[in-house]
């Protein structure tokens, strides 16, 4: 066993360390090291080296508790008197076994922190009593000069220059999760991810900006870790052509609850990327009610109020009371559409718009009052063919997030969120 003491080093310190017997024998270098990865533990414990005794001869496998105890820098690696070497032969599925190196030296990982890939340039090491445990993952650049042996040659120059040592970047293994493969080929690219349930707390345009950086088959294996929301959140943020990506990856089961989740201006958006006949199908999947807004909104041209409008929106009848509204709000609140709950359109019984109120203004008023009462009938509208242009100048004027579009009767066909306006102006 090692001795019992407590320290860091690094999985470089060991790879292609000569392993020699007491007598000094030379056995071969090490090329990996095995790990459990025991469901139980956070850490995954090192169980054995893997040696490389010359070309073209096969591997062999010893057990950690075979070397000797060993300080740093390691410069030889013995072995015990008593230690087996066996022949190598590569972890089953069901073994719970890490090959540390090949699984994650290289590969990249999502750091939730930053909310940005980074690569994995060493794995960080702590030898604890009579073990040893994978405890970091290293993504800074120091891990790759490490690598090649030239951190001191590093760091002499940025203290001379910049009076600045680099410091360590680390991610903890309790956030490090592997990423399954596609199906479609096998992922080696990226091997690592945060647990996934971390993935719906990140901001969806991050997600999507992660998403755009690693490749198709790595988007596709982690967008399907998500969940259904998360996804389609994300989804509505990324590149058109993205979209399309994966969204012609996923199953059919898969797609339609992605689809029900997205907005509908950004669903509008996606299907006319996919075509025609894709859209049909997808169209009809949809509850009826929502596919006939979809192709409401397919028949405007992209940049105009009509292309950018969803129907996401709440309206409520002028002749409620106040209380009446809250309760008929808590009903939608526990729906599955993503509303827009900051302004309320108020109607008459034939859907003509009559006015808006706010939720800060409705929370304020008596709960006996009807909504005709505290509305502002004085309402800035525009029609299906305003240009966005237009959109984002009437929102900056009048301080307003979402703009109502009208029919040439008055009825309320959808709203213009600020942001969809915005995201157009900068596309364009």
């Amino acid at each position: 066993m090692l001795q019992e003491t407590k320290y860091f080093f690094f999985l470089s310190d060991l790879l292609g360390k000569k392993i020699k017997k007491s007598t000094g024998e030379t056995i071969g270098r090490v090329v990996e090291i095995v790990a459990l990865n025991n469901p139980v533990k956070i850490y995954p414990e090192i169980t054995s080296l893997v040696v490389s005794p010359g070309w073209f001869r096969k591997y062999l496998k010893i057990s950690i508790s075979g070397v000797e105890p060993f300080e740093l820098p390691i410069k030889y690696l013995y072995l015990k008197s008593d230690a087996v070497i066996e022949p190598y032969s590569e972890p089953g599925i069901n073994d719970n076994l890490l090959l540390v190196k090949d699984t994650y030296l290289d590969k990249q990982i999502l750091d939730t922190g930053g909310c940005k890939v980074v690569r994995v340039n060493d794995l960080h090491l702590l030898k604890e009593k009579n073990y040893i445990w994978v405890v970091h993952v290293d993504i800074g650049f120091r891990g790759i000069a490490r690598r090649l042996g030239w951190v001191w040659i590093m760091d002499l120059i940025m203290e001379w220059i910049f009076s600045y040592k680099p410091n360590e970047r680390f991610v903890s293994w309790k956030y490090v999760r592997a990423l399954p493969p596609t199906g479609e080929r096998k992922m080696d690219n990226i091997a690592l991810a945060p647990s996934y349930q971390c993935l719906t707390n990140i901001n969806p345009a991050d997600m999507a900006d992660i998403l755009g950086d690693i490749n198709r088959d790595e988007r596709i294996a982690m967008f399907k870790l998500m969940d259904i929301s998360a996804a389609a959140d994300a989804l509505a943020e990324l590149d058109p052509k993205i979209q399309k990506e994966i969204f012609e990856s996923l199953d059919k089961a898969h797609r339609a609850q992605i689809v029900l989740n997205m907005p509908d201006y950004k669903l509008a958006d996606m299907l006319n990327e996919l075509g025609r006949k894709k859209a049909e199908e997808v169209i009809r999947q949809l509850p009826p009610e929502k596919a006939e807004k979809i192709k409401g909104l397919l028949v405007h041209p992209e940049l105009t109020a009509g292309g950018l409008m969803t129907t996401q929106y709440l309206t409520l009848n002028k002749d409620l009371s106040v209380d009446e509204s809250f309760v008929k709000l808590r009903e939608l609140s526990g729906s599955s559409a993503d509303y827009f709950f900051y302004y309320i359109y108020i109607v008459d019984a034939e859907q003509n718009l009559q006015g808006v109120v706010t939720l800060r203004r409705l929370l304020a008023a008596q709960p006996t009052a009807k909504l005709s009462e505290v509305m502002n009938s004085h309402i800035v509208k525009i029609k299906a063919m305003t240009r966005y242009k237009k959109i984002v100048q009437l929102s900056v004027k009048y301080n307003i997030d979402a703009l109502p579009v009208v029919d040439a009767h008055n009825k309320l066909r959808g709203i213009v969120l600020l942001k969809a306006a915005l995201e157009s102006s900068i596309a364009v």
